[in-house]
């Protein structure tokens, strides 16, 4: 699990300006195309424990980010997790 390194800094821009999480959007987005390509069984459960892991790891991240930086808790409440807009 991903903590918070001494000397962190709080960044808002860029992607971070409309959703919180965009590598991780990123990841399930290669993986969706992967998963796509030659459609099975086994990579759509392979897809959904990834999306499970990543979602679980939000919430650790979530809960670093609110106890290190009290900007945090303001810039959650305008932005999403990891599909602008939506989620």
């Amino acid at each position: 699990m991903p903590d918070l390194k001494p000397g962190s800094i709080f960044i808002d821009t860029g992607p971070y300006k409309a959703i919180r999480h965009p590598m991780y959007l990123s990841v399930i987005l290669v993986c969706m195309a992967f998963v796509l390509g030659s459609l099975t069984l086994l990579k759509i459960i392979t897809l959904a424990v990834l999306v499970a892991v990543l979602l679980i790891k939000i919430g650790h991240e979530e809960k670093q980010m609110k106890k290190g930086f009290p900007e945090y808790t303001p810039y959650a409440g305008r932005t999403r997790k990891i599909i602008p807009f939506i989620y």
